[in-house]
């Protein structure tokens, strides 16, 4: 089966020539090949994508800077590879698998020497999963109480761009006078300096006011693009993942959203009542700072 972060068919394209059958003949015998084309072609379908244009093209581009240097011969089995780190040392969290096939993989601190308890690998993952469903559900809720009041601050922040603009443009054309004082002989040379050093101590203020503004604006403006792009984005990553088959795949979805994950388990769960989930997870979003 195609990975579905890597296929066109799955944003609603087909695929043409992908793989163009070849003939040769080798000892008198006829051979059959279909190499790779990689000047294939791709048309619109007329089937419904299951993945948004936006996402898929996010995926193949982390594809080529993330994707985990693992040798050819061997396949990525752990979907948290290069994304959850220790909260004790720092170090990578590593996936352990047992020869018993009954056993499901554990996922492990990479330094020998550190003493953060193991927890099993699929436990982990679900719980990271668990936690992106209720990251959407606030940040839903979060959007739209706040959305109104950002628009409003933006509105706020424009009035006083336009507002400082003007008392900037009165300040030059003061200042331009003061030029013309001197030029025609009213401002002798101590009260040119004196008169001009006020103007533009206050240029230079409104300049700064002026890019402070706007530099809130761009923020502002920022933030609320990804407010807009980050919950349809939740809603693939969660939609998707357990619909994916490999690790890999799997890994390049949560790294699209996701910077880091740190882990950190303090008690062991041995009791058969114990419970296997009390460990700690700090999950750090790719998003922009409030």
């Amino acid at each position: 089966m195609k990975d579905i972060l890597s296929n066109p068919t799955y944003i609603g394209k087909i695929v043409w020539n992908r793989r163009k059958q070849k003939k040769k003949t080798k000892n008198g015998h006829l051979i059959i090949s279909r190499p790779r084309n990689q000047d294939y072609l791709i048309y619109d379908g007329l089937h419904e994508p299951i993945i948004d244009n936006k996402t898929w093209e996010l995926v193949q581009e982390k594809r080529k800077q993330n994707t985990p240097k693992v040798k050819h011969r061997y396949q990525v089995q752990n979907p948290l590879v290069g994304l959850i780190f220790c909260e004790k040392c720092g170090k990578p969290m590593q996936r352990r698998p047992y020869t018993k096939a009954d056993k499901p993989a554990t996922l492990i601190c990479s330094n020998s020497k550190c003493d953060n308890i193991s927890s099993k690998l699929y436990i982990v993952e679900n719980k990271i999963i668990e936690a992106l469903k209720i990251w959407l559900e606030n940040y839903k809720v979060d959007y739209n109480i706040k959305d109104n009041s950002n628009i409003e601050n933006n509105k706020l922040i424009e009035k006083a761009i336009i507002s400082t603009n003007k008392e900037l443009e009165k300040e030059n054309a003061k200042l331009d006078k003061i030029y013309d004082f001197l030029e025609n002989g009213f401002y002798n040379k101590d009260e040119f300096i004196n008169r001009s050093k006020s103007i533009k101590d206050n240029i230079v203020s409104l300049e700064n006011k002026l890019k402070e503004y706007r530099e809130l604006l761009n923020k502002n403006t920022k933030i609320q693009n990804e407010k807009e792009t980050m919950i349809p984005k939740l809603e693939n990553v969660i939609d998707l993942y357990d619909k994916l088959e490999t690790a890999e795949d799997k890994n390049i979805l949560l790294k699209s959203i996701i910077a880091k994950v740190t882990y950190m388990k303090t008690e062991k769960s041995i009791k058969k009542d114990s419970d296997p989930t009390n460990f700690e997870l700090h999950i750090y979003p790719k998003t922009l700072k409030m």
